[in-house]
């Protein structure tokens, strides 16, 4: 009997890894040759490690369930969480911990904002390590994507979803800089990942933010 549920995917690796996926649920990848006991007993020695993942996973999963961007609710914003409070005031504005808006503004209003605060902070990261890359791009657009952070055209036309706003800044770095080297390679090869590590030797921070925080991009 299993200690724990897993799905197993075996394959011509060398190692067992343990993965949990974004629904925080485990993930067994395994050699051919490893015995179904091995790969039991490893599960064993690392239960109290896949439980704690389990839970930090389903935790960020709930975080997002019920958010509706209504007055006195939190909104993500370069990654910090600000509360929602409707003042008299003509145009969105950051307040210490506050995001005043306007009086009975609505859902698409702070949308709005927020694609506006985007398309500035977006094009001011892609310019700046565009010109740190020695990379050009054809152009810039935001997107409505809900599975994809950015995407990198064949002509070089870059694509960004909006909601990347509600990130942490070093997250949009990330992402713009991984867009950025596909322009030069279109694979996720070694050599990729070595120009990625080169600009963030720290990338995989932001990938592993990302991963515990995907409901953002799948946000109606």
């Amino acid at each position: 009997m299993k200690s724990i549920p897993y799905t197993l995917i075996r394959s011509n690796r060398k190692t067992i890894a343990l993965v949990i996926n974004t629904e925080a649920q485990l993930i067994v990848r395994a050699p051919f040759a490893v015995s179904n006991r091995e790969i039991e007993n490893l599960v064993e020695k690392k239960i109290a490690w896949i439980r704690e993942k389990q839970h930090i996973t389903a935790s960020h999963e709930e975080k997002y369930a019920h958010i509706s961007w209504k007055d006195g609710e939190s909104i993500l914003y370069l990654g910090n969480a600000y509360t929602i409070m409707q003042i008299e005031i003509d145009s969105p504005l950051l307040d210490g911990a506050f995001l005043n808006v306007p009086r009975n503004s609505r859902k698409d209003d702070i949308t709005t904002w927020l694609k506006n605060e985007a398309k500035k902070i977006i094009s001011q990261r892609t310019d700046y390590y565009a010109s740190f890359m020695g990379t050009k791009y054809e152009c810039l657009h935001l997107s409505e994507a809900r599975k994809r952070w950015g995407s990198c055209s064949t002509n070089g036309s870059l694509r960004f979803s909006w909601k990347l706003v509600m990130c942490p800044l070093s997250v949009i770095d990330y992402v713009v800089v991984h867009e950025l080297a596909h322009i030069a390679y279109k694979n996720h090869n070694s050599i990729f990942w070595a120009r990625v590590k080169t600009v963030l030797p720290n990338y995989k921070e932001a990938q592993n933010w990302l991963n515990l925080n995907r409901k953002l991009i799948e946000m109606e």
